[in-house]
């Protein structure tokens, strides 16, 4: 039986996830020292706290180009309007998506939708594997033209 987000990515997303969420809650100055903070709070290793960061300064040094591309995808939504968790999801997706080049586009969505069913509402994972997979198909078809 094949457990969800078991590897260390996997993890790392979770814990990327969070910290998204509670650094939205609760806006530190340091973001760094609030990201060492967290990680040895909830005990993460090194390996996984690694990765976690990556997608966690790049969400947040790319947000509003992210922010862009989620509004080009939301029908009838504002990212504003969405729940944190759907929100930061969303965020941590698409910043896979477009800058995390060694992560076929399957896992990253697959991955955030598990985030989305251990996080969010009823309606998150479907929302988000709505809403990434559009991203994806525009990813595709910019890159063929």
């Amino acid at each position: 039986m094949n457990i969800p987000l078991q590897s260390k990515r996997g993890q790392a997303r979770l814990s990327a996830m969070r910290f998204m969420y509670e650094f939205e809650m609760n806006p530190a100055e340091d973001i760094t020292a609030a990201m060492v903070d967290h990680f040895a709070y909830l005990k993460i290793k090194e390996g996984i706290a690694g990765y976690a960061r990556k997608l966690i300064e790049g969400s947040i040094q790319h947000q509003k180009q992210i922010d862009a591309v989620l509004g080009d995808n939301l029908s009838n939504w504002s990212i504003d309007r969405l729940t944190v968790i759907d929100r930061n999801v969303l965020r941590l997706g698409v910043y896979e998506l477009m800058y995390v080049g060694d992560v076929p586009y399957n896992v990253t969505i697959n991955e955030m939708v598990e985030v989305a069913k251990q996080f969010g509402t009823a309606d998150s994972a479907g929302f988000a594997n709505g809403v990434l997979d559009s991203v994806r198909k525009k990813m595709e078809k910019n890159k063929n033209e």
